[in-house]
């Protein structure tokens, strides 16, 4: 998957919580879910890019800025030459199931 391939973003206005694998959390789980992300196409308001500028996601945070959140990590750990630590994953996982809650049936 690659930022560009339209076939596999998701606004947050279709985001389902299907789209969501929760469980047992991988890399490739993580970054296939976060590459859904458009930062472009979701035009994030002033007060969300701020949200984002703090660093550190909170559960209150809504799903657009969530989600900005993981496709940031996604990008930093995917120019690392070594996949992050399983408590990186771990809180990755974490927002996803924020995400995934938050989300109508």
């Amino acid at each position: 998957m690659t930022i560009n391939d339209d076939e596999n973003i998701i606004p947050t206005s279709s985001l389902k919580k299907k789209d969501i694998g929760l469980g047992e959390i991988s890399w490739k789980k993580f970054s296939n879910f976060a590459l859904t992300f458009d930062p472009l196409e979701e035009k994030l308001t002033n007060e969300e890019l701020s949200a984002i500028g703090e660093k550190i996601p909170k559960q209150e945070h809504n799903i657009k800025v969530l989600r900005a959140y993981l496709y940031n990590w996604q990008r930093i750990w995917n120019n690392k030459s070594y996949e992050p630590p399983q408590d990186f994953l771990q809180q990755a996982q974490e927002v996803m199931s924020w995400i995934h809650e938050k989300l109508p049936e």
